[in-house]
């Protein structure tokens, strides 16, 4: 690695600590997703069971929501004071930070040929950047890019079932990650890659959602699974219900049209200014749902064409449909927040490969930083709170995805091109 590299890298690390005393001082006051988790825990420690997920948090009234498999994760720190706690999960992600960004030196040196240091350094920058939202509130979202980070490495590495397995932790802790399991069904060579995917995938469900549970909550361990899908995700009032609403901090495809499409009692009366309709929220919300599966149907399609070009697979190609799907799937929640914006991570790097690439020409370049930053800017909510009242949040989200679902027809063309 390059001095100028090393040091971008020491800088980044700096930021990242930072970023962790930040959420010290948060968790001590007891706020924020931290606040949640760590009393939620505490609950359980004094033997709460199935009756945990019709409450709500005492400080924040947020629905308590967090899988069984998620809350066993975090579990340990209970048996320590909010100071203690929230250091040690501080610490957690900070090593988690360091993992990914040994993992994507890693990955870049084997996908990417060009100045992979330059890159490196840059993504490294950008990682930091769009994970502080969720290092200083405490949420899950780092653990899930640095897994999501590490797929790449060993999917690429052909080590398909233990890529399974780190598809599984997300998806065992928050569910909707398991949308990811997309990218090695649309990767494999054969049945037999596509299967060792899926088994590991399997496995790591199992061993997270069961195994990890029972170990902390014994017998009850089924009771609070039982519990968590029968409150938080089939009840039609439950945690999806909660994040389809109007707050300005949501930047979801529901959100923006729920403040342009409804009349929310709470909401519209606080910002006069915000044009809206008055049509049925289920109408609405349909109209939303609706928006999912255009874009999950022009994925797949654009997904299918590119494999149907596609004999071989590179470590590149696992990137390229890493960072595909994991932006479709960041359109497609019903709640994105500057918490959840390193998601998106993965789905920037071959915007920023085309950045740091001489051999393109300077204008595509140039266009390339211009769309990284504006993107950059919005998903991670980095501007003053009005604009992001009109879903400006979204835009950016959109933009991402265009600009990948473009790469992705541009490699399947060439591939198409290609003789056999």
């Amino acid at each position: 690695m390059s001095r100028s590299a090393r040091a971008i890298l020491s800088i980044v690390l700096v930021a990242a600590a930072l970023e962790g005393v930040s959420l010290v001082r948060r968790g001590t006051l007891g706020f924020t997703d931290f606040g949640v988790f760590y009393r939620t825990c505490l609950l359980l420690r004094g033997g709460a069971g199935a009756e945990l997920y019709t409450r709500h948090d005492v400080v924040t009234d947020w629905p308590i929501s967090l899988t069984p498999a998620g809350l066993a994760l975090f579990q340990p720190l209970a048996w320590f004071g909010t100071r203690a706690a929230s250091t040690g999960w501080a610490l957690v992600n900070l090593c988690l930070v360091g993992l990914s960004l040994a993992a994507l030196r890693r990955v870049l040196n084997s996908a990417c040929s060009t100045r992979s240091d330059v890159l490196f350094s840059w993504a490294a920058v950008l990682f930091v950047l769009l994970s502080a939202g969720s290092i200083q509130v405490g949420q899950f979202s780092v653990l899930f890019a640095a897994c999501w980070i590490l797929f790449v490495s060993a999917f690429a590495g052909g080590n398909y079932f233990f890529a399974g397995i780190l598809l599984a932790l997300p998806a065992a802790i928050k569910l909707y990650p398991v949308m990811m399991l997309a990218v090695p069904i649309s990767l494999a060579r054969n049945a037999r890659e596509g299967v060792r995917a899926i088994l590991g995938f399997l496995a790591g469900v199992a061993i997270f959602s069961a195994v990890f549970p029972f170990l902390m909550y014994g017998s009850r361990a089924w009771d609070l699974n039982a519990s968590f899908w029968q409150n938080v995700i089939l009840n039609p009032a439950g945690q999806v219900a909660y994040m389809q609403t109007v707050r300005a901090s949501n930047q979801s495809v529901d959100a923006l049209l729920l403040r342009y499409l409804t009349f929310d009692k709470e909401f519209h009366p606080e910002e006069p200014a915000m044009p809206h309709l008055e049509l049925p929220k289920r109408q609405v919300l349909r109209y939303a749902d609706l928006a999912r599966l255009l874009v999950l149907g022009v994925t797949v399609a654009a997904v299918w064409r590119w494999r149907s070009a596609h004999r071989t697979v590179r470590a590149h190609d696992v990137l390229m449909m890493s960072a595909f799907w994991s932006c479709t799937l960041y359109l497609m929640l019903p709640e994105t927040k500057a918490r959840y914006a390193v998601y998106t991570f993965i789905a920037f790097l071959p915007l920023l490969e085309m950045v740091v690439n001489e051999n393109e020409p300077a204008g595509v370049r140039v266009r390339a930083f211009a769309e990284m930053v504006f993107c950059v800017i919005l998903i991670g909510g980095l501007m003053p709170d009005p604009p992001k009242v009109y879903g400006l949040g979204l835009v950016g989200a959109v933009v991402l995805w265009l600009r990948n679902l473009g790469l992705v027809r541009e490699a399947a063309g060439s591939g198409l091109e290609t003789p056999a």
